[in-house]
Formats: structure tokens, C-alpha cells, sequence
């Protein structure tokens, strides 16, 4: 009950008002789903309407941020249909009384006009997102179609370490037809970049991990043979087994 608004307005102790954080959290929910349907429906309108100049509408973003993100989803068993803007509309700093009592009388048509008026509002933060989503859905849809796209690799290893209790597991590394065997722990493993280090080990290990892949002793996912542990074979990566 919100008992401040509820003094406010000299009424009776025991005729409350709903809970004015709940109302809030309603409507926030209530007014971004209706300008997602806005939105959905009307783009083009609100677009022409905005008078924005191109500039404005379209996002600073990088190749790699796009990459970044399309790979994201697709180690999240995401799809192309989850790829799209939805907007989040926070009420945190504007919910006065006016919009609470308007919210308890005009649930959805406060929704809908407060909706326009945030679209109209945000036009070129808007175009931004949905070009930024429409890039990543693009990307995504290529990683789809890439079969021998690394991502794939990195995807197949990190399942297989989720499915293993063990924290640790033998991993054979082959670059340029020299292979070597070294102990790595999942978590080491579990990279959604593919890029890894190896932190804890021996100085003959490190040593010859240096003579292979350089003063870093980095490697990457193309350089993993197979993964296992006690013999089984978790992941294997029949590209590189062959080239070995």
C-alpha cells in the first residue's frame, strides 16, 4: 500500500492504494510492450515524421562489436528470431503521483500515450538500435551458414566441458605438425573468444608451449587436437588431427 500518497490525500487508513513500486514495474512493462508493437507497426511513419537528418539515425559501431555480439547468441543457443530491438522503458526517474494515480484510472491508454511520446522522443537512438540489431541478425545469419566458421569449434568445446564434472582435463595441441600434450583446467577452456592461456604450468611445459607458440604461449582453438580425460575423448577437431 502506498501509504505517503494515502495520507496525502487525507484518506482512511484502510483504503490503500496498490503498491506504488508494483505499479511501476507494470507500467514500465506495460509501455515498453506497447512501443514495440508501435514500433513493429509504424516505424516508417515515426520515421518520416521525426525530420531526423541520416546522420543521426545511424549507429558509431565497429565490425568486431557486430561479430562479437552474433557470436554471443549463437553460444547462448539464441536464433535469429531473438535478434531484434525491444524496448526498455524505465519510469525510475519521471513515475510522480500524476502518473501513478493516471496509471490506476487509464492503465493502458497512459501506456500507449506515454509510449508515443518516448518513441517520438528517442527517434534517433531508436533507428540506431534496430540498424545495430538488423547488422548482428546479419551476422549471425553468416555463422549459420559458415559450417568451418571457428565459432562452431569454440561452440562444440565449451558443450562438451559443460558436460564433464572434471576441473581438469588433457588437452593435445598441434600447430605446423608439432603436437604436445599439457593439463588444463575447463574453466581455462570454457573461452568463448578461442583465444587461450595456460596460467598454472610446469617450466618444461611453458617452455616448449613458447618454442610452439611464441613468447606468449597463447594458442588458439584451431590449435586444439582433442580434449579428454582418462582416455576418453571429450572434443576432437578432425581438421587439425589430419593435418597433424
Amino acid at each position: 500500500m502506498d501509504e505517503k500518497l494515502t495520507v496525502m490525500l487525507g484518506l482512511p487508513e484502510e483504503m490503500g492504494f496498490p503498491n506504488r513500486a508494483d505499479i511501476r514495474k507494470d507500467a514500465e512493462r506495460c509501455i515498453s510492450q506497447k512501443a514495440e508493437e508501435m514500433l513493429s507497426a509504424s516505424w516508417q511513419d515515426f520515421l518520416y515524421q521525426s525530420g531526423c537528418d541520416t546522420k543521426s539515425l545511424l549507429p558509431m559501431v565497429r565490425r568486431s562489436e557486430i561479430r562479437e555480439r552474433a557470436e554471443r547468441y549463437y553460444l547462448q543457443n539464441g536464433s535469429l528470431a531473438d535478434i531484434h530491438f525491444i524496448p526498455q522503458i524505465s519510469l525510475e526517474a519521471s513515475f510522480s503521483d500524476a502518473i501513478y494515480l493516471l496509471f490506476l484510472e487509464y492503465g493502458e491508454q497512459a501506456a500507449e500515450k506515454i509510449a508515443r511520446q518516448w518513441i517520438k522522443r528517442n527517434i534517433p537512438y531508436i533507428s540506431q538500435q534496430r540498424i545495430l540489431y538488423g547488422c548482428v541478425r546479419d551476422e549471425f545469419r553468416e555463422i549459420l551458414d559458415t559450417p568451418n566458421d571457428r565459432i562452431h569449434k569454440i561452440k562444440h568445446l565449451i558443450q562438451a566441458l559443460n558436460e564433464t564434472r572434471h576441473k581438469a582435463v588433457q588437452v593435445i595441441l598441434c600447430r605446423k605438425k608439432k603436437v604436445i600434450q599439457v593439463n588444463m583446467s575447463v574453466e581455462e577452456l570454457c573461452n568463448p573468444k578461442g583465444y587461450y592461456f595456460i596460467r598454472g604450468c610446469s617450466q618444461k611445459d611453458r617452455a616448449t608451449l613458447e618454442r610452439m607458440f611464441g613468447k606468449t604461449a597463447e594458442f588458439r582453438i584451431e590449435d586444439i587436437q582433442s580434449v579428454s580425460y582418462g582416455g576418453i575423448v571429450l572434443y576432437e577437431n578432425v581438421a587439425s588431427r589430419n593435418a597433424a
